[in-house]
């Protein structure tokens, strides 16, 4: 008998202390020419990571098109991605929490099928986390904090120079040993409530 596959998903949490983000572009970005801008990126890092031993990757497009929640300062977007000539095609799930320092980023793998059940947890999830009094958006004093060197497009965009693309690369590594490393979803609850402020 085959034993039917586990529902998980990958994901990772971190802190990206890049300074405040200016959203004065948020409501100016044209998303389709974005991701037009991301395919040819993509594109043009294939023939280094095929040097370096790792498939190709094809941004295929938008899984789900980037939306900014301007009120609460959250951003997500879902991207989906095929590595190599797999049938089966990855799905990038991107949020972003703006504060006063930097960002705080759920960025998850899983398979595009997955994608209804990621949005079905999203409202949930976006409200799992928060920042502290005096490090909230709001909180940003002019002259005085830094100020980051992107703006929504380029959080999208994945311009955060040295961790940009981080996500591709940590699944492109562990597919080529041939490990799938996931923090199941119940996990992943536990983790966020049990610092959720904290941030």
């Amino acid at each position: 008998m085959i034993p039917l596959p586990i529902t998980i998903w990958g994901i990772e949490l971190r802190w990206e202390k890049i300074g405040y983000v200016d959203d004065s572009d948020a409501a100016s970005i044209d998303y389709n020419e974005l991701l037009r801008n991301m395919q040819s990126d993509t594109l043009s890092g294939n023939d280094q990571r095929v040097k370096d031993g790792y498939a190709p990757i094809t941004l295929i497009g938008w899984a789900s098109p980037p939306v900014y929640d301007a009120a609460h300062k959250r951003l997500h977007w879902a991207k989906e991605l095929q590595f190599g000539n797999d049938a089966a095609h990855t799905l990038n799930y991107d949020v972003r929490f703006l504060g006063r320092e930097g960002v705080f980023v759920m960025s998850y793998i899983a398979t595009v099928e997955q994608l209804p059940e990621i949005r079905q947890s999203l409202d949930e999830v976006l409200g799992l986390a928060d920042f502290n009094t005096g490090k909230t958006y709001a909180d940003f004093v002019p002259g005085v904090d830094t100020v980051a060197a992107i703006g929504v497009g380029g959080l999208i965009a994945g311009k955060l120079a040295a961790k940009a693309g981080f996500l591709v690369v940590a699944l492109i590594a562990l597919k080529k040993f041939g490990l799938l490393l996931l923090v199941p979803l119940a996990g992943l609850w536990r983790f966020i409530r049990g610092n959720r402020g904290t941030s």
